[in-house]
């Protein structure tokens, strides 16, 4: 799992993990190591995520982690179509996400 922060600079770069694992457990095992990402984290930083750690939630705010949600409520999209967001290209919206 690559971490990154806003401005592109790479923090961590960890793996590999088995297939079977999701985002959440991945970030639950790195969060767990000692000398892992949980070293950089500190009080009230941010962390953008997605549906896929949503199991991972509970950990991040008992370190104090402050949570931007950029996709609460927000409709998949689905194959190449844009129509749920028409003012968009699909392709403009992926690369601000």
């Amino acid at each position: 799992m690559t971490v990154c922060l806003s401005d592109g600079y790479i923090l961590e770069v960890e793996g590999p993990f088995k297939a079977r694992l999701n985002d959440a457990e991945i970030l639950k095992i790195m969060l767990e190591r000692d000398n892992g990402i949980s070293t950089f984290l500190q009080v009230e930083d941010h962390a953008v995520v997605d549906r896929g750690f949503r199991d991972v939630i509970q950990e991040l705010e008992h370190a104090s982690i402050e949570l931007d949600n950029t996709l609460e409520g927000a409709q998949q999209i689905k194959g190449t179509s844009a129509s749920v967001y028409p003012e968009q290209d699909v392709s403009e919206l992926v690369r601000i996400l």
